[in-house]
């Protein structure tokens, strides 16, 4: 009889990721950004509904130790990501984490807010200014949440939409344009806010155009979910962050 023969799963850093029901972009952007046999991404959906509004964000919270408890429930999960900037400053951060541990007791968990902030306080940045595809009072969550984490808003600027669907279609070129426009002196960084934006292959060319630090929300949450895990290894071409 033949013997089979096993992969030692035990050697990869395995990472479950929550990503809304709408947001096509995630899982393209963490492969473009990683790549790397070392680790391996496991998917799960969270209901949510278009248009991006406070109350649609808020629901969503319900629905994410359900999303949790299904991927791989009787294996191992080292971190979870869960891919929503917005969608924290809405339920909370605190709380998204507590959604999450009730599925998956003690897990590491972040999210590209808790994960931006992070970035942020390590490249030593303190006053930024903000991009985002927002509307104002979905602006105006994420503003006070980096504000309670001491992190400064100095400019905004936004694209005053309400759909994923939209969002993922904006052109990298308006990213970019947008991003060096809101630049000047009383800046130390910027953040490109909401996990649907296509703008991994951006970064970079912002930060060679400005000479300041580019965080994004998918190139935080995916930092944070590698260095939570224990993988801290250099990863070049997607920002200043990526290589710290």
């Amino acid at each position: 009889m033949s013997t089979w023969k096993h992969s030692d799963l035990n050697q990869e850093l395995h990472i479950g990721l929550l990503v809304l029901a709408t947001d096509p972009t995630p899982e393209t952007e963490f492969r473009k950004m990683l790549n790397t046999d070392n680790v391996a991404f496991f998917v799960n959906r969270v209901y949510y509904k278009n248009p991006v509004t406070i109350e649609n964000l808020r629901a969503m919270g319900d629905d994410l130790t359900r999303a949790t408890s299904h991927i791989l429930p009787e294996s191992r999960l080292d971190v979870v990501a869960y891919a929503c900037t917005s969608g924290t400053a809405a339920i909370g951060a605190d709380k998204t984490i507590e959604y999450i541990q009730r599925a998956r007791p003690g897990v590491a968990c972040t999210t590209p807010l808790i994960a931006a902030c992070k970035g942020f306080t390590k490249l030593g940045v303190h006053r930024i200014a903000l991009v985002t595809p927002y509307k104002t009072e979905v602006d105006d969550l994420i503003k006070d949440y980096f504000e309670e984490q001491n992190i400064s808003i100095v400019k905004n600027t936004s694209f005053d939409l309400e759909s994923d669907v939209e969002i993922a279609h904006l052109l990298a070129s308006s990213i970019y344009e947008a991003a060096c426009e809101i630049n000047d002196s009383s800046v130390d960084g910027i953040f490109i806010s909401c996990t649907a934006l296509r703008v991994a292959e951006t970064i970079k060319p912002i930060e060679e155009e400005i000479g300041k630090p580019v965080i994004t929300s998918n190139q935080a949450l995916l930092w944070d979910a590698l260095r939570l895990g224990g993988y801290n290894e250099v990863i070049p071409g997607y920002g200043k962050l990526m290589e710290i």
